[in-house]
């Protein structure tokens, strides 16, 4: 127990380090240390403070990662050329700086987008949570700390609702159906790198804001 302890203590302090250095491939690279790590412990039986004291140190790598990635710009960079086909012009199906990263970090975009979920929690609301979970003696998991990050339906309701109450009393001429559909399509931007339970709450959230709206809309008539 004693060596499992001083090697997972070593793992932090690569972690330390490798997040110092803002590389994604040195956080990786601990990350990948401490999975071992873990593994060792399960399979040499030190029981699940051993397993867990590796498993944080790779939702704590995970979590580093995730904030690297929400620094990267998601908009196309370069110039842009008017005339379609012309060879060296910035292609419509050119990946995006972020699109880079993630692929050169070899990581798939559901990963990608968990550990930006991971990094979206407060320092405190992430260690009370690894606190918690601690106490419970149950293997930690990233997926608790997704779970922990995914924002609840009526709180993305609520968004949609205040995005669409602005335009509401907005005196431009956009109609209120084009500014509503603007606001849901924003919900359910990227969806397509959501885990299934994300996916969920962002469909109860646009069902819930559509049932709002089209009653706003009736009381108005």
């Amino acid at each position: 127990m004693t060596t499992a302890v001083a090697t997972v203590s070593a793992a932090k302090r690569a972690l330390a380090e490798a997040t110092a250095t803002g590389s994604i491939d040195a956080i990786r690279d601990v990350a990948a240390m401490a999975a071992a790590l873990q593994k060792g412990a399960r399979a040499r039986g030190l029981g699940i403070d051993a397993e867990n004291a590796a498993a944080e140190v790779v939702i704590r790598a995970e979590r580093s990662i995730g904030a690297i990635l929400l620094t990267v710009p998601r908009e196309k960079t370069g110039p842009k050329s008017g005339h379609k086909g012309v060879k060296g012009s910035t292609s419509k199906d050119s990946p995006t700086p972020f699109e880079e990263a993630v692929a050169a970090a070899g990581l798939n975009p559901k990963s990608a987008h968990q550990f930006q979920r991971i990094a979206s929690l407060s320092d405190a609301d992430f260690e009370t949570l690894v606190e918690a979970l601690r106490g419970r003696s149950e293997r930690l998991a990233r997926i608790d700390f997704v779970r922990a990050a995914t924002p609840k339906p009526d709180k993305v309701a609520q968004e949609a609702r205040s995005a669409i109450l602005e335009a509401w009393h907005s005196e431009d001429a956009i109609p209120e159906v084009v500014k509503f559909v603007a606001a849901a399509d924003k919900l359910v931007a990227h969806t397509d790198a959501l885990p299934e339970e994300e996916l969920r709450v962002v469909g109860e959230a646009v069902i819930r804001v559509r049932d709002w709206y089209n009653a706003q809309r009736a009381a108005r008539v």
